[in-house]
């Protein structure tokens, strides 16, 4: 199996052409994986490689390549699935989150979490339902001045508190509110301006009193 010895490659050649080109080859390699022989990517610890990457890549589209490749597995079957949650990848996923001086992986990590949420939300919301990881996303809801970031955030905070009330106290303690009624008087984006109003829906139905506080 390649997969661990072009990890091995990415993580300490980093910006070598060689690094650079490993990620699409591991993608590629999972996708044939996938349909011919996915238990491969377990038994190889193929994954478990491709894991230990995240929030650790120097090259933004690499990273991205990275987690592309997890999102292939997960979409594949529950089994890949099992096998991320396993290895902790939300572990990096969360380190990503708190790499203020690198805006694009934190961008990266947030559209993780909606895509995660998205293939299976049962099984990877207990995984990004933490009070950490909310805390997080307030935080950089608050301070980011990148409209995608923005979409992002909002987009995973209307999944997760969808589900269990205890986050929306916890959104509701980080200040969230605040935050969403500056940007409805404040951001021009029309898309941004959607998910956030989608976020307040979502709020309103699940837990109305946070609102009315």
């Amino acid at each position: 199996q390649k997969i661990p010895d072009l990890c091995a490659v990415i993580y300490w050649e980093k910006i070598t052409e060689k690094a650079k080109s490993a990620p699409k080859e591991i993608l590629k390699i999972v996708k044939h994986n996938v349909s011919s022989a996915p238990l491969d990517l377990i038994g190889y610890k193929a994954l478990a490689a491709v894991i230990k990457l995240i929030g650790r890549i120097s090259d933004p589209v690499s990273h991205n390549w990275i987690l592309e490749c997890l999102f292939c597995a997960a979409r594949a079957s529950q089994r890949l699935q099992d096998e991320i949650i396993e290895q902790e990848c939300e572990i990096g996923v969360a380190k990503c989150l708190e790499q203020n001086s690198r805006p694009d992986i934190q961008e990266q990590a947030v559209i993780a979490i909606d895509k995660f949420l998205e293939i299976n939300h049962s099984k990877f919301f207990p995984l990004f339902g933490r009070k950490r990881t909310i805390e997080i996303l307030c935080q950089l809801l608050e301070v980011s001045d990148r409209n995608q970031t923005l979409l992002e955030i909002y987009t995973a905070l209307t999944s997760l508190c969808a589900v269990k009330s205890k986050i929306c106290d916890w959104v509701h303690s980080f200040e969230v509110c605040s935050t969403v009624q500056m940007h409805l008087e404040t951001i021009t984006d029309v898309v941004v301006l959607e998910a956030a109003l989608k976020y307040v829906i979502k709020l309103m139905a699940v837990n109305p009193e946070q609102l009315r506080k």
